[in-house]
This record gives C-alpha cells, structure tokens and sequence, in this order.
C-alpha cells in the first residue's frame, strides 16, 4: 500500500507506472533531524524528522516524520514500512524513548 501527497492509494504495480523523472531544473532542500535507531534481532528501526525548505528556489516550510522499519532474511535485507507524517510547522519537537 501507498499513500500520496495526491490523495491516491496506490498498489505496486500503480506505484512503479506512477514513477516519472523529476522535472527539469528540480532543485530543492531537505535536512534530516533528530534521528533515532533501534536494532534488535533481525530488526532495525529508524526514526526522524525531516525538514523542507526550498524547492525549484522557493523558499516554503515543510516538515514530516517518518520511520523505517528493516528485515534482515538470508542474503539480503529488506525494507518492510515506511511511514511518514506531515507535520504543522510550529509544532515544538519532543524526544520519545522507544524500548
């Protein structure tokens, strides 16, 4: 399954049709923060923020956060969700512990 800033819910096969080049002269800015890992066993988990401030030279506030969980299974490792939130932007930022 997969969300979009369009509102759509797309499956794979819709997802990977939906895949086009950025346009010409794409230019832009986003900084990670506050990122947070957790590995146990065969998991790892990654959270934090990440911070959008321009695009094609505009400057605009944006921030999100997402979290990535990771499978470890023979030969390989693979991403199993991915999840991300638009944030408001004067939303004071807080450490959570995660055990």
């Amino acid at each position: 399954m997969y969300h979009d800033e369009k509102g759509r819910s797309l499956d794979k096969a819709k997802l990977v049709a939906d895949i086009a080049s950025l346009p010409k002269g794409y230019s832009g800015s986003i900084k990670v923060r506050d990122a947070q890992s957790r590995m146990t066993n065969d998991t790892a988990i990654l959270t934090y923020d990440l911070d959008e401030t321009n695009i094609f030279g505009q400057e605009l506030h944006a921030r999100y956060h997402e979290t990535d969980t990771w499978l470890r299974r023979p030969g390989l490792r693979s991403k199993k969700c991915c999840v991300a939130t638009h944030l408001p932007l004067n939303r004071r930022r807080s450490h959570v512990s995660v055990s």
